[in-house]
């Protein structure tokens, strides 16, 4: 379904959980715990931003709250999109 839109729609949760039995809630949680999973639409510049321990103790909140500042201007709300990630892969 995310491969069609691009994300996991509110109606397509609902698809999925009443295709499996389960509440809408319980669909959306293991969808949001997952980073493969997308819950809104994406721009098309997507930023991944690491959100676990260390790097909170490497100043990722600063970077968080100067980010939402970005992405809260309607110039730049279609173009970027912000992910967040318990680690990134190094290439």
């Amino acid at each position: 379904m995310q491969a069609e839109v691009g994300y996991l729609s509110p109606d397509a949760i609902d698809y999925v959980a009443t295709r499996m039995g389960v509440s809408s809630g319980r669909v959306r949680e293991v969808a949001s715990f997952y980073t493969m999973f997308r819950l809104s639409k994406k721009g098309t510049y997507v930023l991944q931003v690491c959100h676990n321990l260390s790097c909170y103790l490497r100043g990722s909140d600063d970077l968080l709250a100067k980010l939402k500042g970005i992405l809260g201007n309607p110039v730049w709300a279609k173009q970027l999109s912000m992910h967040l990630s318990r680690y990134i892969p190094l290439e």
